[in-house]
C-alpha cells in the first residue's frame, strides 16, 4: 500500500467491515492524506476521482497539489454554476455569500456554500462524516435540482419518511456516483478523502455507486 495512505484502515470509524461479504478480507475503507495549503476539500475532490495520485509514488506532493488547484478553478470560475448557487441564497443574504475571486482565496475555507457548489458542478453527490459524530450521520450535498426534487418527496410525505425509508423513495432520483469525504482535525476543518482499497488488486476506488453499502448507510437527506 502506497504511503500516501496514510490512515492504513478506516473500517472501524466507519463501522464497515467492507462494502459486501465476499469482499470482506480484501476491501478497506482507507483516509487519505491533504495538505494543509487551504484547498484541502479540492485535493480530496481530486484524489477520490483519479486514486492513481495515492498509489504511484512518481505522483509528488507538488503534481498532487497543483492537480487539486486545478479543480479549484474548474469549480470556482464556473460563473453559471456560481450564479445558479447565488440565487439559491435568500435575498437578504446574498451579501454574505463568497465572490467567485474569493474562493479562489488559498486559505479560503470551504463551507456549506461550497460543498454544494461543488456537487452541482461535478453533477456527483458529495457525503461528509466528521470522525467524532457518534451518530454516523453525514452531511449530503446534492446537485440542485435532485436536492428540489428530494425536497418535493419530504414534502409529499409531510416529512414523515426518514433513513432508510427516505433513502429507498428517493434512490431513483439519486446522482448515480458519490464520494466521501472525512472531516477532520480539531477544528473539524480539514478535508480528507475516503477511498475502497482492494488490496488483492492492490487498487483504490474513491467513487461510490447511488446503491452502495457505504452511501446507503451514511446518506443524510
Amino acid at each position: 500500500m502506497s504511503q500516501y495512505l496514510s490512515v492504513a484502515s478506516w473500517d472501524l470509524a466507519l463501522g464497515l467491515a467492507a462494502d459486501g461479504d465476499s469482499s470482506r478480507h480484501q476491501h478497506h475503507y482507507v483516509r487519505v492524506y491533504t495538505p494543509l495549503d487551504g484547498a484541502c476539500f479540492y485535493h480530496s475532490i481530486c484524489l477520490a476521482l483519479s486514486t492513481k495520485l495515492c498509489l504511484h509514488a512518481h505522483y509528488t506532493d507538488e503534481v498532487r497539489s497543483e492537480k487539486g488547484l486545478k479543480l479549484r478553478q474548474m469549480i470556482c470560475e464556473h460563473t453559471p454554476t456560481y450564479k445558479k448557487a447565488m440565487l439559491r441564497v435568500d435575498e437578504t443574504l446574498r451579501q454574505y455569500i463568497p465572490t467567485q475571486a474569493q474562493l479562489l482565496k488559498p486559505g479560503f475555507f470551504a463551507g456549506d456554500f461550497m460543498w454544494h457548489l461543488a456537487a452541482e458542478r461535478l453533477q456527483f453527490g458529495i457525503l461528509f462524516l466528521g470522525l467524532t459524530r457518534a451518530d454516523n450521520q453525514s452531511i449530503t450535498a446534492l446537485p440542485y435540482d435532485i436536492k428540489d426534487a428530494v425536497e418535493r418527496i419530504k414534502q409529499k410525505h409531510k416529512h414523515m419518511l426518514h433513513g432508510t425509508d427516505l433513502y429507498k423513495a428517493t434512490l431513483h432520483l439519486l446522482p448515480e456516483r458519490f464520494l466521501l469525504i472525512a472531516i477532520v482535525g480539531d477544528a473539524q476543518n480539514h478535508f480528507q478523502p475516503i477511498l475502497m482499497y482492494d488490496s488483492r488488486r492492490q487498487a483504490c476506488f474513491g467513487v461510490f455507486d447511488k446503491s452502495s453499502m457505504v452511501v446507503k448507510k451514511f446518506i443524510n437527506l
